[in-house]
């Protein structure tokens, strides 16, 4: 009981509000609709909790493929970057009416607990709606593109802050739960993380929603993305520098040939040099299938032609001066300010000037 409560005052502090808060305004809905189709359509798709509990902070959009998704959150929505923010739907949270977000008034840092966030942001029709919540949580009013911005500002910090969080007090006893209630689920196989929750209430015994929960949070933070780094062998050596590429998980780099053929690299840097003069390396032309960099947090596979390069920081690479990758804007934004860093690049950015820059010298 003591360890359990302990918890709670570590994730109060992290949300910022005290626990008497919570239970003066239910985000939760006995009637909610649900947007989104198919298999876990009552969680959100970006962090797994339920809609239904979090109904008065949810928020739906569209996905570039005409997908419909609905979030716990605008925290979640703007976590998604195939999600259009300007066909966005937010729950009143008065009414409980589904409104046009662009239309709606936002309260912002009310007393009452932000839905995985910091800063709560509730939505209302009606001004005057907006008007009465102040009165009794505090927040201030703001339009639906500053809520956006004020939750885009705070993404990359609280991920970060979050992850530490679960990692040190939460996922070893996530991991028993899962162990011992559950039959062994194949990750790989859900590319939603309400997909995974879904799976998660049939194949585990008797399991409560908060616990379900907490073990599909750890199957997906920790079981997936650990699945989902750049694959390597532990004999390659980065085909610039010659050093083995494992012992550098946060900066590996791959390269994947049409012919089956990869190289691997210790760092995005040796690998733009490899990218930028092939032959130099011994590499002739060979048409190139994918790039593949590890995003610094996560330490996941991404894509490198679409990542963002952050350079100029205080984090060296095993080479020094390094070009340090994210899949996130607002992460490498966060890093940029936290690390002191000069640039955010694209890939088609960087050129032999920015990588000589780096290596402390001036190509002609």
């Amino acid at each position: 009981m003591k360890f359990f409560l302990k918890i709670l005052f570590v994730l109060s502090l992290f949300f910022g509000v005290s626990l008497a808060d919570e239970v003066k305004f239910n985000k939760m809905s006995e009637n909610p609709e649900f947007l989104q189709t198919g298999e876990g359509k009552e969680f959100c798709p970006i962090c797994g909790m339920s809609i239904k509990h979090n109904y008065k902070t949810s928020h739906a959009s569209v996905h570039k493929d005409g997908t419909k998704t609905q979030y716990c959150s605008i925290r979640c929505l703007v976590a998604d970057n195939d999600a259009i923010l300007d066909e966005v739907k937010v729950t009143d949270a008065k009414s409980e009416k589904i409104i046009d977000a662009n239309k709606a008034f936002y309260v912002v840092g009310s007393k009452v607990k932000g839905t995985m966030s910091k800063v709560s942001k509730f939505a209302f029709e009606n001004e005057n709606d907006a008007k009465d919540f102040i009165k009794n949580f505090g927040g201030e009013i703001k339009t639906f593109k500053e809520a956006v911005q004020i939750a885009k500002n705070s993404l990359a910090a609280e991920n970060v802050e979050r992850s530490k969080m679960l990692k040190k007090k939460m996922y070893p006893k996530d991991k028993k739960i899962y162990e011992n209630k559950c039959q062994k689920i194949d990750v790989e196989k859900f590319s939603k993380i309400n997909e995974l929750k879904a799976e998660v209430l049939k194949s585990c015994k008797d399991i409560e929603p908060k616990k379900a929960q907490a073990v599909t949070r750890y199957l997906w933070d920790e079981v997936k993305s650990k699945s989902a780094k750049i694959k390597i062998d532990e004999k390659d050596r980065c085909a610039v520098c010659a050093m083995f590429v494992y012992k550098y998980p946060n900066f590996i780099a791959k390269i994947s040939y049409e012919n089956g053929e990869y190289k691997a690299f210790d760092g995005v840097k040796d690998m733009m040099k490899f990218i930028l003069e092939p032959e130099k390396y011994g590499k002739k032309s060979e048409k190139i299938a994918k790039i593949e960099v590890s995003d610094y947090y996560s330490q996941g596979s991404i894509n490198g032609k679409t990542a963002f390069y952050v350079i100029g920081s205080d984090v060296f690479g095993p080479m020094g001066n390094e070009l340090i990758a994210f899949a996130d804007e607002s992460e490498a934004k966060a890093f940029k300010s936290d690390h002191k860093a000069s640039k955010i690049l694209k890939f088609d950015d960087i050129d032999k000037a920015v990588i000589c820059e780096l290596d402390g010298f001036k190509c002609e």
